[in-house]
């Protein structure tokens, strides 16, 4: 696409984030075809938008070897920047792990094992009283 470029990459420890910037508008939120960081999350296909300027520009992102924080110099209106100089800020990034969970019948014979060892230590201290 005409206009549209990425560059100066930065990967994460393992591969699985990929920090950079680009004027694209890989989500629909970058309307105006600014200079923003993004990270790809390459498991899931999918763009995260770490910044979001109205004007000015974000450039040289470095993601950190755990891929919880990304360094980047910044152009532009975030924060307290009136007169727009370039400024280095770092963000923290949310990394989605999955959760150990039970299914429906995991939680229902859970809450029956809890119930039966409650039910056992109320007869224990009825016993010793």
């Amino acid at each position: 696409v005409p206009g549209e470029f990425a560059r100066a990459p930065s990967v994460d420890g393992n591969g699985s984030l990929l920090a950079f910037e680009s004027d694209a508008n890989y989500n629909g939120n970058n309307p105006n075809t600014v200079r923003e960081i993004w990270v790809y999350e390459v498991a899931n296909k999918e763009f995260l938008q770490v910044t979001d300027v109205s004007d000015g520009l974000s450039e040289d992102a470095r993601i950190s070897a755990d891929g919880s924080s990304v360094a980047f110099g910044s152009r532009s209106d975030i924060g307290n920047n009136p007169d727009l100089r370039r400024e280095v800020y770092v963000a923290q990034c949310f990394r989605g792990e999955l959760v150990p969970t039970l299914s429906e019948w995991g939680l229902i014979a859970m809450a029956g094992v809890l119930g039966l060892i409650g039910f056992a230590v109320l007869r224990r201290r009825q016993a010793a009283a």
